[in-house]
C-alpha cells in the first residue's frame, strides 16, 4: 500500500464525514488507474494459479529490495517479478483476472480498497484506544478479521461478499422497526379520527403531519445511533443473562451490516430500522430517548420548536407502546384501517418532480411555460394543473351528479343560456378575424375587467412566464436560477427601501425559502418569496413585490393566483404574513384578513415577527382553481344577467288590476292578486298556533304573506302601495325585531366566540381570588358564560343588547390590562372577530 493510501485511511485526523469523503476520493483516483496497475493491485489479494491451482500461495509479495516507485507511490513492478513467498510471477497471480472486463475489475479494485482499509483499522483498535472519528467506536479486531478473511475470499474466488455464519440475515425480526412506527402511525391517526379534539389539541390532519415528521427523525436518529459497546453496556444497565447474550448478538450484526458497510461498501448495507425489530429497540431505546430529549433542551432555537413539544410526548407513546405485548404496532400482518370516505378531503396531492430532472426539483419549479393549453394547462410540478371542473381533491367522482335544490334553476335553460353565450362568443371571435388588434385591446380592458385578465392574456401569447426558483445546499443549481435570485434580490430591494439589503439577501438565498417569480423577457420584474411549513399547515409570505414600472398591470393579483394554485396542490392551505400600512390594501383585495382562520398554537415561534405590521392570513379552498376564479365568477355573472333578462321578459305580461277595494273590501289574501305567483312569490309557512293567537286582530298569515310579497326584488314597493295601501300600513316595519328571529343568530354567534382561539380569557368570570383588585377596577363585569345563560333567559330581545355586553367584555379587558399583555390582544382579535361575524350575518351595518 503506498503512502497516500495509508494517509488517506488513517483515522486519526478529520471526523467520520471527512474519512467517507477520503475514502470515496481514493477509490475513484484508484479506479482511474489502468488495466495494469488495477491487475498488480489485486495481486496481493489474489492466490496463485501455477500448476492449475496446485500453489497454495493467496497472494502475491513483493521482493524486500529497493527500487523505483511510480507516480501514484506504488514500487514499480512488472508481471515477471516473482512472488517473495512462492517464487512464481506476478502474472501467474493475476491470470483468472485477466478476462474481466473493466466494470468487474474495478469492483474487485474497490473491495480491495476496503480490506485495506479494515486492516487498518486494526491496526489502530491494538495500538490506540481513543475512539477514532472515521468509526463510531472501537471495533473489535475479531470483527474486522472475520470481514478481512470473507474479502479475500470475495477476490479469490470473483464473487461478492457476503456475510454468513450464525449472525443470520436480515430482517431479524419482524415487523422491522420502520414498519412499527407506520403501524403506530396508522393506529394513533385511526384513534383520533374517531374523536372530535385530538390528544395534541391540533386538527387531525395537522397533528398527523407533526408526528409523521418526527417519527422520520426518529428513524434518522436510529440509522444513525452510536450503540454501546457490550462491555460497557452489561456493565451500566447490570445486563444478565439472556438479555447480555442478546445484546451482544445484536451488536454483532450491527456492526456486520449496518456499521462497516458504511465505510466498506463491497458489503451490502442495511438500515438499523429495517434490519431489526422490537427487542433490539427494547434495548436501545432509553437511551435513546435520553439522548433525545437532552439534545433538544440544550438548543436554544429547538426548544422553541414543536420538537421541544412533541417529541417527548411522542418518545413517551412509544415507550409505552413498547410494555404492550398485545399491541397492534408488534403485528407483522397489521392493516391500516381504510379511511371513510368524509376523509378524503385531508388527502394531500402528490407533486412529482419536473421533467427537468432532479436537480430541478429542488431549485426551479415551472409554473407557467407561458403557452396555455387548449384541454390541460401545466400545473406548478410540471405535470397538469387542475380543472376547475375536477372533483379530486374532495374526494367526488366527476361522474356523480350534484342533486338538485328546490328552486334551482332548470337544466335546459341552463344549457340554453350557455349556448347563447357560446355563440356571441364566437361572434366576437369571427370579429378579430378583420380586427385583431383593436379586438385585442377590447377583449383584455373591457369595461370592468378582472384585476388580472391584462397578466393573463400576457401568459397565453408567452409574454409573461412564472417559476418557482430557490437555492439548494444539496443539489447543484444552475447559473439561470442564480441570475433570476440575484434579480430577485434587486426587485425586492428596490421595492422595500426599509428592508435592509443584507436581510432581502439572506432570506432570498436561504434554502429554506423559494421565490415565485414573474418572468419577462427572460429577466423577473416581481415574485413573492415564501416559506413552506407543511407540518404546521401554513406558508409564510415574507416579500411581495412587482416593479413600479410593471405595475397596475394585473400581475400582483395573477402572481399571488398561481402562489395559491401551487400551494393547494401542495396541500398546504394557508397563509400568513405581516404587512404593513402600504400593503394591507394589496392583501385584502387577495383574500387576506386580519382574523386569522390557524390556531395560533400552529404558527406561534415560526414566523417572522415585524414592529409596526400588521398579521394577516388567507384560508384556501382546495376545490378552487384560483388562477381560473375570475374567469369562472365572469361567466356565474354572465349567466345571472341572462336569467334575469329573461325574468323580467316574463314579467313584462299585463295583468288586470285588483278592483274589489272599490267595493268596501279592506284586505284580501295576496296570492289572489293577479300575477304575484308568476313573479316567483310564495306563501309564508304560517303555524297554527300563530294563527290561533292572532284571531281578533286581522288575518295574520295575510299580513305575513304581503311582509314577504313587499320584500320581493321583482316588485316595487308603489305597486303594493297603490294596491294594498291600508294592509301595508299595518304590516310590521321591517327594522322591528323578533326575539324569535334573532335568539338562533346570537346562540351561534356566541358558540363560534367561545370556541376562538383568543377566547379563553373570557370563558369565565373572573376569580377574586386570583385577582384580588379586579372587581375594586371594574364596576359593571361581563363574561361569556354570564352571556350564555342571559340569552337562554331570553333576556336578549334585541340585538343591541347583545352587543352592548360583547362590547362591555372587551372595554372591561382593555381598562385593566395593560396593551402591551396578552390579555389585551385577545380582546382586540376576538372584537374583531365578533365584529365581523355580525355583519356577515346582516346584525350591523356593513
Amino acid at each position: 500500500m503506498s503512502e497516500k493510501e495509508r494517509g488517506l485511511l488513517s483515522a486519526e485526523s478529520g471526523s467520520k464525514k471527512n474519512q467517507l469523503s477520503k475514502i470515496q476520493e481514493l477509490k475513484a483516483e484508484i479506479l482511474t488507474w489502468p488495466v495494469q496497475q488495477k491487475l498488480e493491485k489485486l495481486s496481493l489479494y489474489s492466490s496463485c494459479q501455477q500448476g492449475d491451482g496446485e500453489c497454495k500461495c493467496s497472494g502475491w509479495k513483493a521482493q524486500q529490495t529497493s527500487g523505483s516507485v511510480s507516480p501514484q507511490g506504488e514500487p514499480k513492478r512488472t508481471m515477471n517479478d516473482p512472488c517473495r513467498g512462492c517464487g512464481h510471477s506476478l502474472k501467474a497471480h493475476v491470470t483468472q483476472l485477466e478476462d474481466l472486463g473493466d466494470p468487474e475489475l474495478s469492483r474487485m479494485v474497490s473491495m480491495a480498497i476496503d480490506l485495506e482499509n479494515l486492516f487498518n483499522c486494526v491496526l489502530q483498535e491494538e495500538g490506540d484506544t481513543k475512539q477514532i472519528y472515521f468509526h463510531l467506536y472501537k471495533v473489535k479486531k475479531t470483527i474486522f478479521l472475520n470481514f478481512s478473511l470473507l474479502l479475500r475470499k470475495s477476490i479469490q474466488q470473483i464473487s461478492t461478499p457476503v456475510v454468513e455464519g450464525a449472525v443470520g440475515k436480515p430482517p431479524f425480526q419482524q415487523p422491522t422497526i420502520v414498519k412499527s412506527l407506520i403501524n403506530f402511525l396508522s393506529v394513533r391517526i385511526s384513534d383520533h379520527s374517531q374523536k372530535a379534539r385530538s390528544n395534541l389539541l391540533l386538527p387531525i390532519i395537522i397533528e398527523w403531519q407533526i408526528m409523521y415528521d418526527l417519527v422520520r427523525k426518529l428513524v434518522h436518529c436510529l440509522n444513525h445511533w452510536k450503540l454501546e459497546r457490550p462491555n460497557i453496556k452489561i456493565l451500566r444497565d447490570g445486563l444478565q443473562g439472556s438479555d447480555a447474550v442478546w445484546y451482544k448478538v445484536n451488536y454483532t450484526r450491527w456492526l456486520c451490516f449496518c456499521h462497516v458497510p458504511a465505510f466498506c461498501d463491497s458489503f451490502p448495507r442495511y438500515q438499523t430500522t429495517a434490519a431489526f425489530g422490537k427487542t433490539f429497540l427494547q434495548s436501545i431505546f432509553p437511551q435513546v430517548k435520553r439522548d433525545i430529549i437532552g439534545a433538544i433542551s440544550g438548543d436554544p432555537e429547538k426548544d422553541k420548536s414543536h420538537m421541544a413539544i412533541y417529541f417527548p410526548k411522542l418518545l413517551d407513546m412509544i415507550q409505552e407502546e413498547l410494555g404492550k405485548a398485545d399491541s397492534p404496532v408488534w403485528d407483522p400482518d397489521y392493516q391500516a384501517p381504510a379511511l371513510e370516505k368524509g376523509r378524503a378531503a385531508f388527502e394531500k396531492l402528490t407533486l412529482p418532480p419536473p421533467s427537468g430532472g432532479k436537480e430541478d426539483y429542488f431549485t426551479t419549479v415551472t409554473i407557467s411555460p407561458g403557452i396555455k393549453k387548449p384541454a390541460q394547462e401545466p400545473g406548478p410540478s410540471g405535470g397538469t394543473k387542475r380543472s376547475w371542473e375536477d372533483d379530486s381533491v374532495s374526494g367526488t367522482s366527476q361522474d356523480a351528479k350534484i342533486p338538485s335544490l328546490e328552486g334551482d334553476i332548470p337544466e335546459d335553460t341552463l344549457q340554453d343560456i350557455l349556448t347563447h353565450l357560446q355563440d356571441e362568443r364566437h361572434k366576437s371571435t369571427a370579429f378579430e378575424v378583420y380586427s385583431p388588434s383593436l379586438f385585442r385591446r377590447l377583449a383584455i380592458f373591457p369595461e370592468h375587467a378582472a384585476r388580472d385578465a391584462a397578466a393573463k392574456a400576457e401568459e397565453r401569447q408567452s409574454i409573461i412566464e412564472f417559476h418557482v426558483v430557490g437555492n439548494s445546499l444539496t443539489r447543484p443549481v444552475d447559473r439561470q436560477t442564480l441570475l433570476w435570485l440575484l434579480n430577485l434580490q434587486d426587485v425586492f430591494a428596490h421595492q422595500l427601501p426599509r428592508m435592509p439589503k443584507e436581510y432581502i439577501t439572506r432570506l432570498v438565498f436561504d434554502p429554506k425559502h423559494k421565490t415565485l417569480a414573474l418572468v419577462k423577457d427572460g429577466r423577473p420584474i416581481g415574485g413573492i418569496c415564501f416559506r413552506m411549513f407543511p407540518a404546521q399547515g401554513f406558508t409564510e409570505i415574507v416579500f411581495c413585490a412587482v416593479m413600479s414600472n410593471e405595475q397596475v398591470k394585473g400581475y400582483g393579483t395573477h402572481l399571488m393566483n398561481h402562489l395559491k394554485d401551487y400551494h393547494v396542490n401542495a396541500g398546504v392551505l394557508h397563509f400568513l404574513t405581516f404587512a404593513d400600512e402600504f400593503a394591507i390594501g394589496y392583501f385584502r383585495k387577495q383574500g387576506f384578513s386580519k382574523d386569522i382562520r390557524l390556531s395560533r398554537e400552529a404558527y406561534t415561534g415560526y414566523i417572522k415577527d415585524y414592529d409596526g405590521a400588521t398579521l394577516m392570513g388567507c384560508e384556501l379552498n382546495p376545490k378552487i382553481v384560483y388562477t381560473e376564479f375570475t374567469t369562472v365568477v365572469r361567466k356565474q355573472q354572465e349567466i345571472v344577467k341572462k336569467l334575469y333578462e329573461k325574468k323580467v321578459g316574463e314579467l313584462a305580461k299585463m295583468y288586470e288590476g285588483v278592483t274589489c277595494f272599490k267595493d268596501g273590501v279592506s284586505q284580501i289574501p295576496v296570492e289572489s292578486i293577479p300575477g304575484i305567483k308568476d313573479a316567483g312569490w310564495r306563501p309564508t309557512q304560517v303555524s297554527d298556533k300563530e294563527r290561533s293567537s292572532s284571531s281578533g286582530q286581522g288575518n295574520s298569515h295575510s299580513r305575513r304573506s304581503v311582509f314577504s310579497f313587499y320584500f320581493h326584488p321583482f316588485l316595487k314597493r308603489e305597486f303594493l302601495d297603490c294596491q294594498s295601501h291600508n294592509l301595508a300600513n299595518r304590516v310590521s316595519r321591517p327594522d322591528v325585531e323578533r326575539p324569535e328571529d334573532i335568539q338562533p343568530l346570537l346562540k351561534s354567534i356566541l358558540n363560534q366566540v367561545k370556541s376562538h382561539a383568543s377566547a379563553w380569557p373570557f370563558l369565565k368570570p373572573v376569580d377574586k381570588n386570583d385577582v384580588p383588585d379586579y372587581y375594586d377596577v371594574i364596576k359593571y363585569p361581563m363574561d361569556l358564560k354570564t352571556i350564555g345563560e342571559r340569552l337562554r333567559r331570553g333576556y336578549y330581545c334585541q340585538k343591541r343588547l347583545f352587543t352592548a355586553d360583547m362590547q362591555r367584555m372587551f372595554i372591561n379587558c382593555r381598562k385593566y390590562n395593560d396593551p402591551t399583555t396578552e390579555y389585551y390582544r385577545c380582546a382586540d382579535v376576538l372584537e374583531r372577530f365578533f365584529q365581523s361575524r355580525m355583519r356577515d350575518l346582516g346584525l350591523i351595518d356593513k
